[in-house]
């Protein structure tokens, strides 16, 4: 009798350390939903003047990743996350394409400032921070964004008056 409690007490415990990877996904998505505006963009291996993003921004809305370039043009994608990896994993599709690509990337959400990493397409997908452009890294562009409203309530910086010294 006490196995059997014992075997059902883990099973329990089995099936809801099951949920936990959907449950960081689904909080993760929650987190990116809003607009973002870029602080620092490295493309290559080199950093972009600010006149270059300043005017840039994306949003997340459901499932859909948006962004907006400097004359008002944008680009829809379909974003989906794996929080369960390290780094976190970000694949963003373009729904208009006719052959739909898919850029691989990475991310990191430190409260109201977000971190990402897509790779050349076709590429590996990256494993670091960073853009370099030495032919054989798939590290393509480095982006930096703050919460265009921030959340004070997840710390780690308050928006656009921080990125200063961050």
């Amino acid at each position: 009798m006490l196995q059997q409690k014992q075997a059902l007490v883990l099973a329990v415990i089995a099936g809801l350390l099951s949920l936990l990877p959907g449950w960081a996904m689904a909080e993760d998505k929650a987190l990116l939903q809003g607009e973002w505006v870029p602080v620092k963009l490295v493309a290559a291996g080199e950093e972009a003047p600010e006149e270059v993003y300043k005017e840039l921004r994306i949003e997340f809305a459901g499932d859909e990743f948006k962004a907006v370039g400097l004359d008002g043009e944008q680009e829809v994608y379909r974003f989906t996350l794996d929080a369960t990896k390290d780094p976190k994993w970000i694949d963003l599709t373009r729904k208009a394409a006719d052959e739909p690509e898919t850029m691989l990337g990475i991310y990191k959400l430190e409260g109201n400032k977000l971190t990402l990493t897509f790779s050349s397409p076709g590429s590996v997908r990256s494993t670091a921070f960073e853009s370099v452009d030495d032919g054989d890294s798939p590290n393509l562009v480095l982006m930096e964004f703050w919460r265009a409203e921030p959340k004070p309530e997840l710390g780690g910086g308050l928006g656009l008056a921080v990125p200063a010294g961050e």
